[in-house]
């Protein structure tokens, strides 16, 4: 039997088949749940206020699965964690600030972010679900000593650049830069510098392509 070919019909989309942008018009959420939510963050930032370092005005940190080194954690105005996150900092007791989150990070649900020397996520990151990121490995150079005994850590500084955007369960590890503006695929893991505006993907990570015309590879944005 032959199925007749299907016609086009109004309910085609325009343009199926390719790739386009849309936006999406603003969620409609009620009232009274916007209340309940503002009552809730007012009192939930009084007590990040507390236990961190700093926590900007209209930020949201939502039900962490672990914070640990609150001294050394500072978030910006506007950033939004979501639930499940593990937020960590070693050696707390010499109060420097080694996690610093600028203005208007969003950090979507079980992301782990970690650091002994410095790690710093700067304006308007986008970080999707299940981010790991560090800035340190364990000391595994005496077999007679292995990590799991010792507590030696090996840190470099670790930065993602404003604008950024990591895909789901990207991973970036210690002495890492990426530039403002990039994009790292979805199961990245990023072992090196990733210049500003252009995407990488791949274990270990490579750019695959720019965003900008003007984007030169070799540049890592301040």
């Amino acid at each position: 039997m032959t199925l007749p070919h299907p016609t086009p019909t109004s309910e085609t989309p325009p343009g199926a088949g390719t790739t386009r942008v849309v936006e999406l018009p603003p969620r409609r959420v009620p009232r009274w749940r916007r209340l309940l939510r503002r009552v809730t963050a007012a009192l939930r930032a009084v007590w990040w206020r507390h236990r961190l370092a700093a926590f900007g005005a209209g930020s949201r940190l939502e039900a962490p699965e672990r914070i640990y080194g609150g001294a050394g954690i500072a978030i910006g105005r506007g950033v939004h964690v979501w639930r499940g996150a593990r937020l960590e900092t070693h050696r707390p007791e010499d109060d420097l600030v080694r996690l610093r989150i600028e203005d208007g990070c969003v950090i979507h649900p079980h992301a782990h972010i970690t650091a002994a020397a410095s790690v710093r996520i700067d304006a308007g990151a986008l970080l999707a679900s299940h981010v790991y990121i560090t800035d340190h490995d364990h000391d595994a150079g005496d077999e007679d000593d292995p990590p799991v005994s010792n507590r030696r850590l090996v840190v470099a500084p670790t930065r993602i650049g404003a604008g950024a955007w990591l895909g789901e369960r990207v991973m970036v590890l210690k002495g890492v830069t990426i530039g403002a503006h990039s994009v790292i695929g979805a199961g990245s893991v990023v072992t090196r510098d990733v210049p500003a505006g252009v995407v990488a993907a791949g274990v270990p990570a490579r750019v695959i392509r720019t965003l900008r015309p003007d984007a030169d590879e070799g540049r890592i944005a301040a």
